[in-house]
Parts: structure tokens; C-alpha cells; sequence
């Protein structure tokens, strides 16, 4: 290849633009380790992974922050205003002046980007959202607050093997169980005779969501984790 290799928006663009057949192939990739006896579909186990995003934290806006940053720009430009009307007066066609009108649209812009980002968190209802990455997710992890994104996955119990998988804009586990097992379910063809998942994954509201044909639910605990297990 001599060293060529494609930028990452190629990549994102070509998921993009081919989600459904890219969802195809991984299904009869799971269809034929079935065939081949690599994944049997009995018990699944249910988890999610962190995976650091790369975008800055510093590129992740709440509507506190907007709220603080656009009232701080309106002082900026109230300054700005008041600063070009007095060299208006004393300095006419001056450099000075000059360099504050575009200081003066440099804020404006700012301004206008900002209320772009606190209407787009008003619409999609989230509580924040990266510039760099909308679909990444504010989580604490060993480095403090990260932007991350949430790889939901489920694996077949045979060799571990997985049987299906789904990038989620959620910075936890919680609802998530009913959705992973009916897209594992689907991909496998009929439904497993267990599936596993921690703790994290417990909702009373998305429970009742699953088949209740001897439906089970145990809680065991030890020093490390509580492990939560679904048996139908």
C-alpha cells in the first residue's frame, strides 16, 4: 500500500452512508459461526465498553456552559461596541479601530455558534453534546471526565464470540438490556436461553420489556462486583 491509508472521515463516511449493508454482513458473519457450530446462542453475556473518543472535553457543551459563555460574549461585545463608538470619535480610520471591529465580529460569530449548539441540546434533549463528536458521551473514568463512546456488546458464551454490537450515546448501562438481547436475538435467529449483564444494566422499566416466559432475576454479590443474571 506504501504507506497509504484512509483519513478518518472516509472511514465515518462510508458507515455512514452503508449502515444497513454493514449490519447485514456482521449478521451472516454471525449466522455462519452458528453453521459452524462457533456460536451456539444458548447463554449470552451482555456488557458495555468505554472507549475514549477523539475529541477534547473542552469541546463539550452543557446548557449551563452556553448560558455562562453567551453572557459573558454579550459583555465582551457591549465593551467592544462602547470601545469602536469612543475611536470613532477620536480615531477615525485608525488601526486601533480597525483591530476591534474584528474583534467585535469575532464574538458575534462565536456568539452565533453557541446558540447553534444550546438549540441543537433544546431539540435532541440531550444534556450535553461534543462539537467534535455528537455521538461521543461525557464519563468519568481513571483519568477524570473524558468524552467517550459506549460499545454496547453481546457474546455468545461457547468462545466468547460476539453476536451483535451497537455504539450507544449513553454515558452508562442503565436500559439497555432489552434492546442488546433483541438485537442479539435477531441476529442469532432465535431467542438465547439466558443472558447475563451486571448490575449496571438493572431498570425496572426496560425489564418488563422482555419476554416473561420464566422470566429470573438474581442478584449475586462478592467483594468485587454484583453481578446481575436474566434467565428466561
Amino acid at each position: 500500500m506504501s504507506g497509504l491509508k484512509p483519513d478518518y472521515r472516509t472511514i465515518a463516511r462510508f458507515r455512514s452512508e452503508y449502515k444497513d449493508a454493514i449490519k447485514n454482513v456482521l449478521k451472516q458473519c454471525v449466522r455462519l459461526c452458528i453453521k459452524l457450530d462457533l456460536i451456539e446462542g444458548n447463554t449470552l453475556f451482555i456488557d458495555g465498553s468505554k472507549f475514549r473518543a477523539n475529541a477534547s472535553i473542552n469541546n463539550t457543551w452543557t446548557d449551563k456552559r452556553c448560558e455562562a459563555r453567551l453572557e459573558k460574549i454579550s459583555k465582551n461585545i457591549d465593551r467592544l461596541v462602547d470601545e469602536a463608538e469612543r475611536m470613532d470619535k477620536q480615531e477615525e480610520e485608525k488601526e486601533s479601530l480597525v483591530r476591534v471591529k474584528e474583534e467585535l465580529m469575532d464574538q458575534e460569530k462565536l456568539k452565533a455558534t453557541i446558540q447553534d449548539i444550546a438549540k441543537t441540546l433544546k431539540e435532541t434533549g440531550k444534556s450535553s453534546i461534543n462539537t467534535t463528536d455528537q455521538e461521543c458521551v461525557k464519563t468519568k473514568g481513571r483519568q477524570g471526565h473524558m468524552p467517550h463512546n459506549n460499545a454496547q456488546i453481546a457474546v455468545d458464551e461457547k468462545h466468547g464470540l460476539i453476536a451483535s454490537g451497537e455504539g450507544v450515546s449513553e454515558n452508562n448501562d442503565l436500559n439497555q438490556f432489552h434492546n442488546q438481547l433483541s438485537q442479539a436475538s435477531e441476529n442469532i435467529g432465535n431467542k438465547p436461553g439466558g443472558a447475563c449483564s451486571d448490575s449496571g444494566y438493572f431498570s425496572l422499566k426496560d425489564l418488563i420489556k422482555c419476554p416473561k416466559t420464566s422470566l429470573l432475576l438474581c442478584l449475586r454479590k462478592n467483594k468485587r462486583r454484583r453481578r446481575t443474571t436474566f434467565i428466561r
